[in-house]
């Protein structure tokens, strides 16, 4: 959420300063570049914001839990070896 966030003020900001620098006449005489880059910062935000709000969530690892104990192992193998040192299994 907080990436989604990122992007649509990125891509706010990048609107303002081409509006403002581009296609008004509030700040004089400017150069090209100043609205150019007004318009790469919306387009750099815009997509951060579509890569944020579509980027998968981290899923958890597989959890493998010990019956005896009750201890959390990442795969089937760490477990066995868990049963075996700990229990005696």
């Amino acid at each position: 959420m907080q990436m989604v966030a990122f992007g649509v003020v990125l891509l706010v900001v990048g609107v303002v300063v081409a509006v403002l620098f581009g296609l008004t006449d509030i700040t004089g005489r400017t150069h090209a570049i100043i609205p150019a880059g007004g318009i790469g910062l919306a387009v750099i935000g815009a997509l951060v914001a579509a890569l944020g709000a579509t980027s998968k969530k981290s899923s958890p690892t597989a959890q493998f839990k010990c019956q005896a104990c009750g201890a959390s192992f990442g795969s089937q193998e760490a477990l066995n070896s868990h049963s075996k040192d700990k229990h005696g299994k």
